[in-house]
Parts: structure tokens; C-alpha cells; sequence
């Protein structure tokens, strides 16, 4: 069993790349060739997922250490500053990994950011992966 903390889910890579599934066909030409299929996943602390996986464990922590008024804080400053996300979804992932590292405590970009009145706890997640039943 691993015990993560919510800043353990701070996205350091987004990466897309072929991977293998598994199966095998063979070309035209006689050759056997792997299976690949295109993923995108999120490399962080805690290790690697899909973005969906990513944004169903950071709700999780977010509700679980009563952090949604900083969340929708963090959403509508993001909404007021970062002109590039035109869909909610995407302001909302974008939010979640700014709530994970923390980052509206830094930088001159975040000096209008308040979080008065609103507390700042974090959620521990245990991992049971791996661990027989």
C-alpha cells in the first residue's frame, strides 16, 4: 500500500506516444509487426495516468480535503487570466493541476490571487494497487 498526498498529483509531463497492445498482425510483405495504438498520459509523483483517471483521482481529492470553494476560486481567476481555455472542462483541469503544485502561492502572475477566508488543506490517497486480496 502507497499513501499519496493531493501535491503528489502535480502533472510534470504530459505525454502522447504509441504503445504496444499486445497483439501482432503480419504486412504484406510477410513481416509480423506489434499492434501500437496512440495514449496520452500524465507522468507525476505518484506515477503515470490517463487524463481521466488524472481528473477522477483529483476530484476525489478535492472533495475529500473540502477544497472546492479554492478550486472554484482558482477556476474563476483562471477564466479572468488564461484567455487560451475557452471550455470549462479544460479550465477545470487546468485549475486542478494549479491546486496540485500549489502554484497560486508563487509568481507575480498570481500577486491579485487571494485565498482569504478559505483553507488550504490537502487529501492523502491510499493506493492499493498490486495488494492481494
Amino acid at each position: 500500500m502507497q499513501v499519496h498526498r493531493l501535491e503528489d498529483y502535480r502533472i510534470h509531463n504530459r505525454q502522447g506516444r504509441s504503445r504496444g497492445t499486445g497483439g501482432y498482425y503480419v504486412n504484406r510483405m510477410g513481416h509480423k509487426k506489434e499492434t501500437m495504438v496512440y495514449s496520452v498520459y500524465y507522468e507525476t509523483d505518484a506515477g503515470e495516468f490517463s487524463p481521466e483517471q488524472w481528473l477522477e483521482i483529483m476530484r476525489e481529492c478535492v472533495a475529500a480535503s473540502g477544497s472546492e470553494a479554492l478550486l472554484q476560486r482558482i477556476i474563476d481567476h483562471v477564466k479572468a487570466s488564461c484567455m487560451w481555455l475557452k471550455k470549462d472542462a479544460e479550465r477545470e483541469e487546468y485549475a486542478l493541476d494549479i491546486l496540485a503544485g500549489r502554484i497560486y502561492r508563487q509568481g507575480h502572475a498570481w500577486s491579485d490571487f487571494s485565498t482569504e477566508g478559505i483553507s488550504e488543506n490537502t487529501a492523502y490517497v491510499f493506493d492499493f494497487q498490486g495488494e492481494s486480496a
